[in-house]
């Protein structure tokens, strides 16, 4: 599964959505209401699927799905 498509199923999981519902060029905060818990969630189920690590100030509820493929990109590739 590309890596899109693996960051879609995290964000849809950890916030208990549908995948289709996950706007790629919105901001988290912005499409979902995202809280703060939330978000550490979502960077500790990111770095568990991709064995990356991801520090807190990486992602924030400010950051959009497509920030975040982006980033985790960026890490698996370095790795």
């Amino acid at each position: 599964m590309p890596v899109e498509q693996d960051v879609k199923e995290v964000i849809a999981q950890t916030l208990s959505i549908k995948p289709e519902e996950v706007n790629l060029d919105v901001t988290l905060n912005d499409s979902l209401s995202v809280d703060s818990t939330e978000m550490v969630d979502l960077r500790v189920a990111l770095e568990k699927k991709f064995a990356v690590k991801i520090a807190a100030s990486e992602i924030t509820k400010n950051s959009s799905p497509q920030e975040i493929i982006s980033l985790v990109k960026s890490k698996t590739i370095t790795q």
